[in-house]
């Protein structure tokens, strides 16, 4: 980079840092050498233009984050890559990054260049764009970014978006098969088995690879005479056996130390944010008093999970893993979790704020498999009006207002705010 720098004559005034590296796979697959793959690319990268020029020097520095550090199955590592190089623009006025979604007329979505990436991020063509709508937003970043300092960038995902109907899982899977099998749907027949339409091992081993997101199949099984109608029925038939806590029992078989669990009871203060975390601290020494630690935030824990950390390394102790479970990190500052004026004014939850935050939990409620799940959820959509519920959900409601107040009071106490995506004109958010 040093003697690149050297060959340019002309004052360099901005750069564009577009470096990736992907190595997805299921967290529980990973090894420590496949998990910190994208991570040079990223950090690296940063660094190394961090060293041979200087930043503050520059008209911009724009950093190209992705989708995937909202929650993507498969890219745990590559969202903890992005999520670090957001942090490392921050500190700078003239830099920011951009949450890229998926560019729908490239080749990594098209597959144009590898058909196994671009069947395991299609779920994400909901929340794509063109090329021309991602030069559109660069601009507006760049506009904006003149105008004040901002460093995270956020355009207006459509984050309302349901869970695919059994209808559009069927159709999406059906689109793959004809891509593999290269034949019109027209020429296609449910009822036929694949090795008819030309089928063999090889091409076999990349169907099974793209069809992981929707069902774990071998190459053997898609060998053996399977038709369209009985994948469709597998894909259907484990959806619907498939719990909640699926993934994290298969997970729990690869822990090599204790697990310990900290529950809210009664005793467990919920002034605060800060109290809360203090509290368990306090527990988590009493179990255990020397570390290291290796502490997991599970589901809208994961806030409280940071400053856990944060206190236990203020004290000296070790943290060796920091892992969110169910969770992204960046759900506090996304328009999901939007404080209002009167919240940011007061330093407590408005209404429309707790109702917000009511709905996101109904919202996962009412896509689980279980009946039960569905009637919490529904009960909860009463409850946040003040209509007549159960013991149950009105102690649930009280707990959810409780942290909703304290998470309101952190925010509000250690950044005022600003750091949470605003709804702009344009279509976008930017984080200041």
């Amino acid at each position: 980079m040093s003697k690149l720098k050297d060959t340019i004559d002309r004052p360099l005034t901005g750069c564009f840092l577009l470096a990736a590296v992907l190595q997805d796979r299921l967290f529980k697959l990973h090894t420590e050498d496949s998990y910190y793959r994208p991570f040079p690319a990223k950090l690296q990268s940063f660094r190394t233009v961090e060293e041979v020029f200087s930043i503050p020097s520059l008209d911009f520095l724009f950093a190209v984050s992705s989708i995937a550090t909202f929650g993507n199955p498969g890219q745990s590592n590559y969202a903890s890559a992005n999520s670090i190089v957001d942090e490392l623009t921050e500190p700078y006025p003239n830099a920011f990054s951009l949450i890229a979604p998926a560019i729908l007329d490239t080749s990594m979505i098209v597959g144009g260049v590898n058909l196994e990436v671009a069947s395991r991020l299609s779920h994400l063509e909901s929340w794509g764009m063109s090329s021309q709508a991602l030069f559109n937003y660069i601009e507006d970043g760049l506009l904006k970014l003149f105008q004040a300092p901002f460093w995270l960038y956020v355009h207006q995902l459509k984050f309302g978006l349901a869970a695919p109907s059994r209808e559009e899982v069927s159709s999406s899977i059906l689109e793959l098969l004809l891509r593999f099998l290269d034949i019109s749907r027209d020429d296609f027949l449910p009822e036929v088995p694949f090795t008819s339409y030309g089928l063999d091992s090889l091409s076999a081993v990349r169907l099974s690879v793209a069809l992981q997101p929707s069902l774990s199949i071998t190459q053997l099984q898609l060998l053996g005479h399977m038709t369209f109608v009985e994948l469709e029925a597998r894909v259907h038939r484990q959806a619907e056996e498939m719990t909640p806590d699926h993934a994290f029992m298969q997970l729990q078989e690869r822990f090599s130390t204790t697990l310990w669990a900290i529950q809210t009871t009664p005793e467990t203060p919920l002034d605060s944010v800060a109290t809360t975390a203090k509290y368990y601290v306090e527990q988590i020494k009493l179990a255990r008093p020397r570390g290291p630690y290796c502490i997991g935030g599970f589901s809208a824990s994961g806030f409280l999970t940071f400053e856990v950390a944060r206190l236990l390394e203020s004290e000296g102790k070790t943290i060796a893993q920091l892992a969110m479970l169910d969770h992204f990190p960046t759900l506090f500052a996304s328009p999901s979790f939007q404080l209002d004026d009167l919240s940011l004014a007061s330093g407590q939850p408005s209404m429309a704020v707790v109702k917000t935050v009511v709905q996101s939990i109904c919202e996962c409620y009412l896509r689980d498999n279980a009946a039960a799940r569905h009637d919490i959820g529904r009960e909860l959509r009463r409850a946040v009006e003040d209509l007549p519920v159960r013991e149950y959900i009105d102690d649930y409601m009280a707990v959810v207002k409780r942290m909703t107040a304290g998470v309101t009071r952190f925010l509000v106490d250690n950044g005022g705010g600003p750091t949470i995506p605003r709804p702009r004109p344009s279509g976008a958010s930017c984080a200041a």
